[in-house]
């Protein structure tokens, strides 16, 4: 038997518990902390924020529990990835209302619930993007950095971690 042309599948295991891991914890950590502890309210960009987490965590462990080959875990990779993407664009839209004067600022608009039992999805999301107000108050920071710009490097890292789930390559294995 040749051992240099050998294939092994990529693992991709690990990675996808990562980003489970990593999605729970910091979905744990604004519930448990800054919503309980501290008693902030989540303002609606802030509740999408953590809905896009909690869709991304069970595309991770799906991906985990299912264990698909590489065809499989690109699909997976690759819906993460939208998913990811919709974060990204929530949590820029929520560091430029922060940003812009308070002045300008407006009434953050109705709670997430009560727009996608009003609205069809498609109508809800336009509302979720055109929200300011509330949403532009800065309500926590650690470090000088507010809650929509560690959710923007939580996306960040979640979408490296994605990058490399799909473009892993079967590699050779010499040794087994």
């Amino acid at each position: 038997m040749n051992y240099t042309t050998q294939r092994t599948a990529p693992v991709y295991r690990p990675l996808n518990f990562l980003g489970f891991l990593i999605c729970c914890t910091s979905v744990a950590f604004a519930v448990l902390y800054l919503q309980r502890e501290l008693g902030l309210e989540s303002c609606l960009l802030c509740s999408t924020v953590r809905f896009i987490i909690l869709i991304q965590s069970a595309l991770f462990l799906l991906a985990f529990l299912h264990n698909p080959n590489q065809l499989g875990q690109r699909a997976y990779a690759a819906l993460g990835l939208i998913t990811t993407l919709a974060g990204v664009l929530v949590s820029i839209r929520h560091i430029w209302l922060q940003y812009i004067p308070t002045d300008n600022a407006q009434e953050c608009g109705p709670g997430l619930e009560q727009l996608l039992e009003s609205y069809p999805l498609q109508e809800a999301v336009k509302q979720i993007l055109n929200t300011s107000g509330n949403c532009a108050s800065e309500q926590w920071q650690i470090l000088g950095i507010s809650i929509p710009q560690i959710s923007l490097v939580l996306f960040a890292l979640l979408i490296v971690i994605l990058f490399t789930q799909f473009r892993k390559k079967t590699t050779r294995s010499y040794f087994s």
